[in-house]
C-alpha cells in the first residue's frame, strides 16, 4: 500500500489529565505514548502534571485514501510543566543515528527514566519513618511505591545487568539492577518477571522487565521502586541525574 504521509500540529493545555486533553485534540493512546516515551527522561508523569500545564506535538499520519491508517514519526514536541518548558527536535546524524534534542542541542535523553511506570500515582514515598501497613510497626520506607492495577508493565529505568530476580518473604517477586559502580535500581511486589529475565541478563532502558503485582508484604498491587547510589539509598523524586552524551 501507497501511504501518504502528511504532517500535523496538535496542542493542548491540561484540565483534568494529560490523557484528557490529548484525547480532546485528536490523539490516541498511541500518540499519546510517542509524546510521554520522549519527555520521560524530565517529566514524572506519574506525579509531575499540573492544570495548566500546555504541550505542542508536531508529528506525521499515514493516510491512505484519505484515511488515517498509522502514526508516524514524532518531528517536534513541546511540553511546558508549572513554567518550565520542555522541548524535543528529531534529529537524524551523520551515521543515521535518531534522537531528540533541545534547542540547545543537548539530547534530551537522560541515564534514568523518571519512573518505571507510566502515569500512574505515587500511592507512598520515600521516607525514614513510615508506619507499615501490614506489620503494624513505623519502620524506614526507602523507596516509592507506584499503585497500579496488577499486570501493569514495568519498565527497567536504565541499561544494566540484573543481579537478582528472585522471591523473598517481604519484597515478595523483586528484580535488583545495576546499572553501573555507582547505581542500582530494585523493583518489588512484581506479578511475575518478564520473559527471559534472570540473574546475569542484560537489560535496556525501557526495556519491560516484569508486572505489577502484591507478592510478599504488600496490602493490594503495587511498585516498590528503590534507588541506591553507591550503597545507600536514595529519594528518586527529585534527583537529577545525568543526560546521556550525544
Amino acid at each position: 500500500i501507497d501511504l501518504k504521509t502528511i504532517v500535523y500540529s496538535y496542542s493542548g493545555t491540561v484540565e483534568l489529565s494529560l490523557w484528557e486533553s490529548a484525547l480532546q485534540s485528536g490523539l490516541d493512546s498511541i500518540a499519546i505514548d510517542k509524546m510521554v516515551d520522549i519527555f520521560a527522561y524530565q517529566i514524572d508523569f506519574a506525579r509531575q502534571v499540573r492544570k495548566a500545564d500546555t504541550w505542542n506535538l508536531i508529528i506525521e499520519k499515514k493516510m491512505f485514501d484519505n484515511k488515517f491508517i498509522r502514526w508516524g514519526r514524532v518531528l517536534v514536541a513541546q511540553y511546558s510543566n508549572q513554567g518550565k518548558v520542555y522541548d524535543a527536535i528529531r534529529y537524524t546524524d551523520k551515521e543515521g543515528r535518531v534522537d531528540y534534542y533541545d534547542r540547545q542541542g543537548m539530547n534530551v535523553k537522560g541515564l534514568f527514566l523518571k519512573s518505571p511506570i507510566k502515569y500512574k500515582r505515587i500511592s507512598s514515598r520515600f521516607s525514614h519513618k513510615r508506619f507499615h501497613p501490614v506489620l503494624g510497626i513505623k519502620r524506614p520506607h526507602l523507596g516509592v511505591d507506584y499503585a497500579a492495577k496488577t499486570g501493569t508493565p514495568i519498565a527497567a529505568v536504565g541499561d544494566g545487568v540484573v543481579l537478582r530476580a528472585n522471591y523473598s518473604r517481604s519484597g515478595g517477586n523483586s528484580i535488583l539492577i545495576k546499572h553501573s559502580r555507582v547505581y542500582r535500581t530494585a523493583y518489588k511486589h512484581l506479578h511475575r518477571f518478564a520473559r527471559g529475565i534472570r540473574k546475569g541478563k542484560r537489560v535496556k532502558q525501557g526495556q519491560i522487565i516484569g508486572y505489577v503485582g502484591s507478592t510478599g508484604l504488600a496490602t493490594g498491587p503495587h511498585l516498590h521502586f528503590e534507588f541506591h547510589k553507591n550503597g545507600r539509598h536514595i529519594d528518586p523524586l527529585g534527583q537529577k541525574f545525568p543526560r546521556k552524551s550525544s
